[in-house]
Formats: C-alpha cells, sequence, structure tokens
C-alpha cells in the first residue's frame, strides 16, 4: 500500500521520461543524465516552494528564539512547557509548523525511494557501458588495487553532495547543517554497493542540485535560470548535431547502437523545437497571463474552483483505477484467475490499480494543491479539468480497434495501434474544440455544468464498474467450483507421472489430437525442415486442402467435435436451444457414440466446456465418460526433468512473477486507454509499457506461462499412456502448445533446452516475419513431440491399431505460401491463413510414407472419419440421431469471417453474426476464384 499510494506514481513518472529519453538518444548513460536533469526541473516547484515554508519557519524561530531562550533559563518541567505552548497560542503558532523546516528533505524521500527501486533494479541497463562505467547494472569498481576493488562514483556523488551544501548552508543554522552533512554521508552508505546506473543518476542530481544553488546566489535568480536554461537546450541541440560533422559516434556514448540518420535528424529536430520554445517562452507567459485574466472570476471564486478540481481528480481515479482495469478482466475474468492462488479474486488486480491510481491523481495532485498559492491552483485546476475531458473523450469516443490483448498486455497485431491520420486529427480537432469550449464555459461562470456533469458521469461510471465486477467474481467462483470439480481426475504421483490414457494392443485405439490454431501449411515445411519427422509418422495421410468454419474456437470447434450439424449457421438455426447447451452437445458427441459402442474414454481439456475458459468436466461425467484437465498439470515435473537446462531465473514461481507484471502494469493499460491516439503506440513500446526493466524476462516468462503447461503434456505422453487396455479405448486429447507462440528471434527455444537437432541447415523458410517464424517453431515443436509419443506406441505395439487423427479447430493470420498469390497485398492473404486448419488422419493399420490428399476436406469431417469404422447403426448422434455420414460440403462451405472470439460477444441462443460476414470457398481453398465474400483481418 505504502509503495502504490507514494511511490508508484513517482516512479510512473521516472519511468516515461527515461523511455521518452532513451528513444531519442538510445544510449542508457545519456539517457539516465536526462533523467535526472528532468527529474530536478519538475520538482524544481516544489523545492521552491518548500524553500518558502523553510524560511517562513525560520524568520518565525529567529523572532521567538530571544523569547524562548528567556522562558527556558527562568522556567523548569511542567511550567515551562505550559508557559511556552502559552506564548505560541498568543502568537498564533502551533508546534506542528516546526515540520515546514524538514519539508525540502521530506520531499526528496519519495524520489529518492523511487528512484532507488526503479534504476536500483532495472535489468535492461545490465552489461551496458558508459565510457568508463564499465556496467552500468552493477557497481563502477573502477579502483583496483591488488584483488580489492573500490566504487569511485560513490565518492565523487559524495563531494559533490557537500559542495552543494557548503554552498547552499551558509544562512542556516548550526542544527541544519549537521543534519546535512549527516545525509550526504548517509547517500554514501546506502549507494556505494549500488549499481552504476543509479549512482550516476544521484550524482546528477547532486550536480543539478548544486547549479541551482548557485543560481539563488545570484543578484537576479529568475534572470539566472533563464540564461542557464537557455544556454542548457543550445548546447544539447548543437550536440544533437555532432554526428552531422564526423563526430565519432563512440565519442558521444553510441558504443552498442548506432543511430541512424533518420533517427540523428529526429534528435535535431525535437531539440531544436526545445531550443525555439526556449525562446518563446516569455510570449507563451503571456498567452498564459491574457488566460488568466480571461478567466478573472473563475479564479477569484475559490469554491467552484476547489469543487472542478476534486471533481477533475476523481474522474480520473475512476475512469484508469475502476472503470478500465474492470472493463478488461471482465472481458476473460477465469484467464486471470490463473495467475492467482486457489481462493484469489482478480479483483485483487483492481484493488491494486485502484490504489496507484488514489496516489497518481488524488493524493499528490491534492497536496500540490494545497502547497501553492491562489494562482498556481488556478492553473492546476485548468490542466486537470483538461486532462479528465481528454481522458473522458479519449476512452470513450475513441476507444480504437486495437485487436485481441493478452493477459501480459501483448496485442496480437500492434500494428493496428497506428492510427490513421483522419483518425489523428480527429482526435486532435476534437481535444482542442473541448479546450476552447471548456474557457468559454468558465467564462460564463458555467461551473454548475462542470460540476453535475461529472456527478452524473461518475455515477454512471461507478455503476459500470461495480456490473463488471460482479461480474468478475461470478466468473471466478464458476472457475474456482471447476477446479474443485476437476481436482479429483487427475493425480500426480510421488514418484513419477501416474497414467491418464488406457491404450490397449490388441483392440482398436481411437485418437484424437486437437491442436489449437495449429497451421495447416506449416506441416508442409515442417517435412522439408525436419525430414526425420517422416520416419515416425508413417501410414499418415496429409490433407492441405483443408477449412474451417471459423477463425476462432468459439465458432470452429464446435463442428470439429460433433460435425456438420455444428456449423454456426447450423447452430444458429436451432435457436430455441442455448448456444452453451448446443456447444456441449457437440463435445460429447464422439464420446458417447463411442462409449455407447464399448470403448473407454478420455476427453482432456476440452474447449470451453460448459462455456467455461477452465472446462468444466462435470458435463462429461453425467454420462460416466472419463474426463480431465492436464494443462498445467505437469509444469512443475517438467521444469525439474529439464531444469539443467533452463535459465536461472525460471523457476516454479513465474506466475507469481507474471502477477506481480500485471499489478504494475494495469496502470499502464489505462494511462493508455485515456491518452490521444497517436500517444498510443509509444505507450505500448512493443509490449514494454514504457519499461525496458523486465521485458525480456516477461517475454520469457510469457513462453513458459503459455507454451510449457501445454507442451509438457505432449512430451509426457509417452508416461501419461498405460498400454495394457483389455478393451477398445478413444481418447480426445486438447492442446494449445500451438496456440501461444512465444519464440523470441524466432529461434526454437525447447529444441535448445532438450539439446536436440537435425535440422536441414540449407532448408530457405518461404517467410521471414517474426509472427510466422513462431508459429511455425511451436508447430514444428508440437509435432516433434507427438513423433515421440508415436515412437513409444511402436515400441508398445500400440501403433499399428490405432486409428490417430491430428487436427485444428482454426488456422491464424500467418504466412502461407499456397495464399500468397492470391492479390498484391501481403497482409490481404494472410488473413485467409485463419481458414486453413491442420488435418492428419492415420487409419488402422495403414503404412507406408506420408500421403498428400488433394481432396477438399474441413475439420468437420474429423467425426465422420472417427467412427467410419463402426457399424453403420453406431454412427448416430446421440442427440439428433441423425447419421454423421451426412458430407453438407459439397457444393461448397460457408465460413463465418467473423473475429468476435469471446462468448460475451454473443447472445444466449444465437451467434452474433451478419449475412456480410459469411464467405463461401469450395473444391480448390488455394484458388482465388473459389472463394466469394469478404476475408477480414482481425480487428
Amino acid at each position: 500500500m505504502f509503495y502504490s499510494l507514494f511511490i508508484f506514481p513517482i516512479e510512473s513518472i521516472l519511468t516515461i521520461i527515461y523511455a521518452i529519453l532513451n528513444n531519442i538518444f538510445l544510449v542508457d548513460g545519456i539517457s539516465i543524465i536526462g533523467l535526472s536533469f528532468a527529474v530536478t526541473m519538475l520538482s524544481l516547484p516544489l523545492y521552491n516552494r518548500a524553500e518558502q515554508w523553510q524560511n517562513i519557519e525560520r524568520n518565525i524561530q529567529k523572532r521567538f528564539k530571544k523569547k524562548l531562550d528567556d522562558i527556558r533559563a527562568v522556567f523548569h518541567g511542567d511550567e515551562r512547557y505550559m508557559i511556552i505552548r502559552t506564548f505560541y497560542r498568543q502568537n498564533h503558532y502551533h508546534p506542528i509548523y516546526a515540520l515546514r523546516s524538514v519539508l525540502g528533505l521530506a520531499i526528496q524521500i519519495p524520489f529518492f525511494i523511487a528512484s532507488y527501486h526503479y534504476l536500483g533494479h532495472h535489468g535492461g541497463l545490465t552489461e551496458k557501458s558508459f565510457y568508463f562505467i564499465q556496467n552500468l547494472g552493477k557497481p563502477d569498481e573502477l579502483l583496483r588495487i591488488g584483488t580489492l576493488t573500490i566504487n569511485v562514483l560513490p565518492f565523487v556523488m559524495t563531494a559533490i553532495n557537500v559542495l552543494a551544501t557548503w554552498v547552499y548552508s551558509d544562512k542556516l543554522e548550526h542544527r541544519e547543517k549537521v543534519q546535512l552533512w549527516i545525509m550526504a554521508l548517509l547517500f554514501l552508505v546506502l549507494l556505494y554497493t549500488s549499481p552504476a546506473g543509479m549512482v550516476l543518476y544521484w550524482t546528477m542530481n547532486n550536480i543539478f542540485s548544486l547549479v541551482k544553488n548557485i543560481i539563488y546566489k545570484t543578484s537576479n535568480p529568475v534572470l539566472a535560470f533563464k540564461k542557464t536554461m537557455l544556454w542548457f537546450s543550445f548546447l544539447v541541440f548543437v550536440y544533437t548535431l555532432l554526428p552531422w560533422f564526423s563526430v565519432s559516434i563512440q565519442w558521444l556514448g553510441y558504443e552498442t547502437v548506432v543511430p541512424t540518420a533518420d533517427h540523428i535528424l529526429w534528435m535535431n529536430l525535437i531539440f531544436g523545437v526545445v531550443f525555439i520554445f526556449q525562446l518563446l517562452l516569455p510570449f507563451l507567459f503571456k498567452i498564459v497571463k491574457k488566460i488568466h485574466k480571461f478567466l478573472v472570476a473563475f479564479d477569484e471564486n475559490k469554491t467552484a474552483k476547489n469543487n472542478i478540481f476534486y471533481f477533475s481528480c476523481m474522474t480520473l481515479f475512476v475512469i484508469c483505477g475502476l472503470v478500465i482495469p474492470s472493463s478488461l478482466i471482465s472481458t476473460s475474468p477465469q484467464e486471470f484467475s490463473e495467475l492467482l492462488a486457489d481462493g484469489e479474486s482478480p479483483v485483487i488486480f483492481i484493488n491494486n490499480t485502484l490504489l496507484q491510481s488514489y496516489g497518481i491523481f488524488l493524493f499528490y495532485p491534492l497536496a500540490i494543491f494545497y502547497l501553492f498559492g491562489n494562482e498556481t491552483k488556478f492553473y492546476l485546476t485548468l490542466f486537470m479539468l483538461s486532462s479528465s475531458l481528454f481522458a473522458i473523450i479519449n476512452f470513450y469516443i475513441f476507444p480504437g480497434s486495437h485487436g485481441n490483448i493478452n493477459i501480459m498486455l501483448d496485442f496480437d497485431y500492434p500494428e493496428l495501434l497506428i492510427p490513421a491520420k483522419m483518425v489523428v486529427a480527429a482526435n486532435l480537432s476534437l481535444l482542442l474544440t473541448t479546450v476552447v469550449l471548456t474557457i468559454l464555459l468558465l467564462r460564463k461562470k458555467h461551473y454548475k455544468f462542470f460540476q453535475y456533469s461529472f456527478s452524473i458521469f461518475l455515477l454512471a461510471a461507478i455503476t459500470v464498474a461495480i456490473h463488471n465486477i460482479i461480474k468478475i467474481n461470478q466468473s471466478h467462483n464458476e472457475y474456482t467450483k471447476s477446479l474443485v470439480n476437476n481436482k479429483k481426475t487427475i493425480e500426480v504421483g510421488e514418484n513419477g507421472i501416474l497414467p491418464v490414457f488406457t491404450l490397449s494392443k490388441n483392440k482398436k485405439n481411437v485418437i484424437i489430437v486437437m491442436l489449437d490454431r495449429a497451421i495447416n501449411a506449416y506441416f508442409g515445411e515442417i517435412l522439408n525442415y525436419y525430414p526425420k519427422i517422416k520416419e515416425s509418422m508413417n501410414g499418415f495421410v496429409y490433407y492441405p486442402n483443408t477449412a474451417s468454419y471459423s477463425g476462432h474456437t468459439l465458432m470452429g470447434a464446435p463442428p470439429l467435435y460433433g460435425g456438420y450439424e455444428y456449423t454456426p449457421q447450423a447452430l444458429n438455426q436451432r435457436a430455441e436451444i442455448p448456444l452453451v447447451k448446443k456447444h456441449n452437445e457437440a463435445l460429447l458427441v464422439m464420446p458417447r457414440i463411442f462409449s455407447n459402442a464399448g470403448y473407454t474414454t478420455m476427453c482432456t481439456d476440452m474447449s470451453y466446456a460448459n462455456y467455461q475458459w477452465t472446462p468444466d468436466n462435470s458435463i462429461f461425467a453425467a454420462y460416466g465418460i472419463g474426463s480431465a484437465l492436464l494443462a498445467g498439470t505437469y509444469t512443475n515435473q517438467w521444469i525439474k526433468l529439464h531444469q539443467d537446462r533452463l535459465p536461472a531465473w525460471l523457476n516454479v514461481g513465474v506466475k507469481d512473477k507474471q502477477k506481480s507484471f500485471l499489478e504494475k502494469k494495469l496502470f499502464s493499460f489505462s494511462l493508455f486507454r485515456i491518452m490521444p491516439v497517436m500517444t498510443r503506440p509509444f505507450i505500448y513500446d512493443d509490449g514494454a509499457w514504457l519499461d525496458k526493466t523486465f521485458f525480456y524476462e516477461k517475454r520469457m516468462q510469457w513462453f513458459f506461462t503459455n507454451i510449457i503447461p501445454h507442451y509438457s503434456v505432449l512430451d509426457l505422453l509417452p508416461q501419461l499412456c498405460r498400454y495394457d487396455g483389455k478393451k477398445e479405448s478413444f481418447m480426445i486429447l486438447v492442446n494449445d502448445t500451438t496456440h501461444n507462440p512465444a519464440y523470441t528471434n524466432g529461434s526454437d527455444f525447447i529444441s535448445t533446452i532438450r539439446n536436440e537437432g537435425n535440422y536441414r541447415n540449407d532448408y530457405v523458410l518461404p517467410f521471414d516475419d517474426e509472427d510466422s517464424l513462431s508459429h511455425f517453431f511451436a508447430n514444428l515443436t508440437a509435432i516433434k513431440a507427438l513423433c515421440a509419443w508415436f515412437d513409444k506406441l511402436k515400441e508398445e505395439n500400440v501403433y499399428e491399431n490405432s486409428k490417430i487423427i491430428i487436427v485444428s479447430d482454426h488456422g491464424y493470420q500467418v504466412t502461407v505460401p499456397g495464399f500468397q498469390s492470391f492479390s498484391n497485398d501481403t497482409a490481404m492473404n494472410r488473413n485467409y491463413a485463419f481458414y486453413n486448419p491442420l488435418l492428419l488422419v492415420k487409419d488402422f493399420d495403414a503404412s507406408g510414407d506420408i500421403k498428400i490428399s488433394d481432396d477438399f476436406m474441413t475439420n468437420a469431417d474429423v467425426p465422420s472419419i472417427a467412427v467410419s469404422h463402426l457399424p453403420h447403426d453406431k454412427r448416430v448422434n446421440p442427440f439428433t440421431n441423425n447419421t454423421l455420414d451426412v458430407n453438407s460440403k459439397a457444393n461448397g462451405i460457408n465460413i463465418v469471417a467473423s473475429h468476435k472470439w469471446q462468448i460475451s460477444d454473443h447472445g444466449e441462443y444465437i451467434f452474433n453474426f451478419n449475412e456480410s460476414d459469411i464467405v463461401h470457398v469450395k473444391d480448390n481453398i488455394f484458388v482465388k476464384e473459389n472463394w466469394s465474400g469478404t476475408v477480414s483481418a482481425e480487428e
């Protein structure tokens, strides 16, 4: 709570400033110096105000000194106390006012803690050098005497601090001087073993403080300050020009990153504007004064000014702390629940963001508001009023179509964040119009308009947030109930992993593996890239020409599980039955058919069972069908098995780290939503959210938290099966290894961990964009794991008598060679890959090399393929009594090309899509003319 209220607001400012400077200069050392300067300038008004209060206190104490000395000389004990107290009361003074003398120190403390917390733990500074400093992320160790190392920077920092104190303290009392000397030594002790980056920051702080104290000693401090700032901005501008004059890039600090000509040009432009801005400041101050004069009546109405300031702060607090985080979490509460311990509700994320918003938009603004005089309060009120109105406009009128975002706050399509020029123009125009109208309304003394408007808005916003929180808690309760119901379905042995699936050596086994979002075309590339797979998958038939009915699981999975009676359009025709019931029917079709035929059945991690993010297996228990939740069950065992090859930071507390990330960055998402559209790509910062501190670690945590829980199941399949079944067996394994790839720089991280190779180094993949490469390696990883299992099946004499179907519910928006010739628009061609799911089939006793079939298939063929060996009367849908052999694709299929992938996007009984969302395809899906309708990108 202390951190969220007092430190987080300041650390957020440090983070934003550092990100801006680092994007401009590219050099961490220069960015740290710039950060120190920016913080000094931002806190200067606070220090000036604190200095005024301290001077008032010093003058009072000087005026009281003689009288107090007389009292202390004559009186003692309680009598002295009562007389001094009376004396203070007669002079309208309270002893608590003495705290004004330490106000300057009180301001320093939160800034120091925030900078120490930020720079002292800034992982991005590790191995970064800056001139003579070899590593900004560690103590400098600049002086070596034998085996002894001495950190020099802390002593330089202390020397400058002592000099600044000496300049500042000539008029202070001896007691105050001693306090300053002690503080200088205390900082030496505190920072001696700190990273060099942190010490560099505080050293520059002391240098700027020294310059400030020298300026105060001049005859005209205001004029001296203006001249100093003008010269400083000019020198920085000259610094940005130096690379054009063949000045050594390394001499300027660019040792690891060399700026491009375009980047140098941008630096010139930015700091040229800053320099010109310095020259124009007198004119800008005149404009500000005229606005003040124009609204002098508002300035004099203290009640109206105070009320509008309070309402403005409260509005920002409610939007950022309550409405935005609750809206985000309520879209998929169970995803957030997965990061928490049992019993914890995702509402704790909202509580944390609420505290942070309170510190940023209420505590500090109100503290500053009451610290300054009336004129400053006037400007603060205008600023907060404009900010709150901007937040409402940007959040509600310009929400943006940013596509899907995961629980680690990564957008699937960051390119969507770049707004169109017309949207930027409209956004800025509306904001400017709002400023003008606000000034006019204040001029007309319509103060009540703002108060009433804010009151109505706050009431509505809080109501929406409460609704979201109720929804989150309800969903979390369902999630908790689901976990309780499913805990008894799977056990992990003390000395190993207990089998979940039972297969037979001499009876038929039907195996369906559903790899969510597996890309069909990438299997063909896998065969070329990793030929060894062909040996393990003998007897399989590969169907490249396969289509799905939707690009997302919600509408794409039911046909896969239940057949053509469960396509989106077919489900909507049964409008009298709730969607959740129809979805559950689809999941149960094959398990019930095989159960009725005498097969042992086991279904694991079935998609959206009972419309729950974490599948609710109670729908299977009702029919005596075996079910289990495997995802995440074996993560810890897998990590222990591969501990020697894993990164040192990885441990079973990864989810705790992700929770910490969300607690820190959920506010950044709120900030993102209330800012003008043109600033949003910068705030998102490729998923770093203006903080490179733990960006790499976050990426790897995301990898292990979203891949390993699923990949570990595939990798451990040989141990999860027993091979002594006495009856025919049917199993469905649903797995997400292919769904959320997080492979960095196109590397197959799993193979690195497992020390595997055998790739064809001479084979060049026909795509090189990071998203496609990531998905390719995710697919490769999943197929390799399945092949290891197939080898085990062969060893146990189970492979030949097994029918195996590997299928996905949909594809994804990646580069697929077969669609690249459709148009000149590469991005448009990628959209077709949404509807090309993987389909591989091995029938009983099939053998020989992998065959490729050009037959037009859909994933809705899976149920009829699975039951094709059963007697005809056994191939009946137990819910509709229709046979599964009906082929509804003879004249092509209708695909619902809608990207409404969440349950909440649809009604209770039917899916929400329009005729314009329908796309028809027939015969060969790789012929453009066989498609009709618009295949759109995900938004």
